[in-house]
């Protein structure tokens, strides 16, 4: 599997970018939930084309340079964050 996470440092970035194998790319702005695929109108195109795939994972390679990763064992977050993102996903089906 190998699965890294990290957080995307610089600047808020909406846009989604998901690279599958070398071979598969996702690109647009729908995040992978309920809201994006019924309610709003957001788009993402996917791609099976190894050339754009290397492209998209040399974007990648360069924006993780600047991006510290999230370990299992960072610290939890102060309440102060966690209760209002409790709230906003309570709210979220309404919103």
């Amino acid at each position: 599997a190998g699965v890294r996470i990290y957080e995307y440092g610089p600047r808020m970035l909406h846009s989604k970018a998901l690279l599958v194998d070398d071979a598969v790319v996702s690109i647009g702005s729908a995040n992978f939930d309920y809201r994006s695929f019924r309610l709003n109108f957001e788009v993402a195109l996917v791609f099976h084309d190894a050339r754009l795939a290397g492209e998209l994972e040399r974007v990648i390679e360069g924006d993780l340079a600047h991006s510290p990763r999230v370990r299992p064992d960072r610290p939890r977050p102060l309440w102060t964050v966690r209760l209002p993102e409790a709230i906003a996903r309570l709210l979220s089906p309404l919103l």
